[in-house]
């Protein structure tokens, strides 16, 4: 299905894209006022790249995106 393929590959490409920005601020661009980031960073890149894993599957699992999704939620105002 079209739909589906390319729902995945938004889901995928916002993922690699969390990622990305996570592994950057994990190598030390957010700077010392940030303690989450330095205490939980790599767990939560970790958890993006099993995410990420887990959408990319056929069928897709978006469970884990979703759970990564709505913890972004407390933190960051998304306009829907």
């Amino acid at each position: 299905n079209t739909e589906q393929s390319t729902q995945q590959q938004q889901v995928l490409d916002a993922l690699r894209n969390i990622e990305r920005i996570g592994s950057s601020l994990q190598a030390g661009e957010a700077g010392s006022s940030h303690p989450f980031i330095e205490d939980f960073m790599d767990d939560f890149v970790t958890d993006v790249g099993k995410s990420r894993i887990a959408a990319s599957m056929q069928p897709a699992n978006y469970y884990r995106a979703g759970r990564l999704a709505g913890g972004c939620f407390n933190c960051h105002k998304v306009n829907r």
